[in-house]
């Protein structure tokens, strides 16, 4: 029997206090939970990363931001994975997210595309 596990992003959007020139911008963070998939051998709050075809999931792994269009509007990297009961939980932080769009999608390394509006976030404006 193949089990299949899924990645899973939970992500929190918060609205800063920064503005520039052109528009304002916030930062968006979150958490990415990897279960089972990653090196098992340190003990709790121990560095981790992905395995078994999660090798790309380790700490600098990009973190894009993209708009409605797919385009990358700001970028990120992962923080080092540590490790909690049953999976790696790694976070990250992505700065100067331009306003104003509909949609948001968070991509971690290659494994596509999550899309999130202001509503499903927790993102008021």
């Amino acid at each position: 029997m193949k089990i299949r596990h899924a990645l899973s992003v939970t992500v929190v959007l918060i609205l800063t206090a920064c503005s520039n020139n052109q528009s304002d911008t916030f930062l968006v963070s979150g958490k990415l939970h990897l279960p089972g998939l990653f090196d098992q051998t340190g003990k709790m709050g121990a560095p981790c990363q992905g395995h078994g075809g999660y090798e790309d999931i380790a700490g600098g792994a990009r973190v894009a931001v993209t708009n409605p269009e797919g385009d990358v509007i700001a970028q990120g990297q992962l923080a080092t994975g540590q490790i909690e009961p049953g999976q790696c939980v790694f976070t990250f932080r992505v700065r100067d997210v331009p306003d104003g769009q509909s949609r948001y999608g968070v991509e971690v390394a290659h494994r596509g595309i999550v899309t999130y509006s202001r509503d499903e976030a927790g993102w008021r404006s």
